[in-house]
């Protein structure tokens, strides 16, 4: 996976990827990954469009 753009938090990163697709990783205890949920990714993971 390849990214065109990247951000980062504290203890976090979100990233968009070549096709346009977002992406973030890192703590996620206030649910900035955009998952709807509170669990820690080491990986990147999908973020729902919005």
């Amino acid at each position: 996976m390849s990214f065109r753009a990247l951000t980062t938090g504290g203890q976090h990163t979100c990233g968009l990827t070549n096709a346009g697709a977002a992406y973030c990783w890192g703590y996620n205890g206030a649910g900035q990954l955009g998952r709807g949920t509170f669990d820690y990714s080491p990986v990147p993971v999908a973020v729902a469009p919005f």
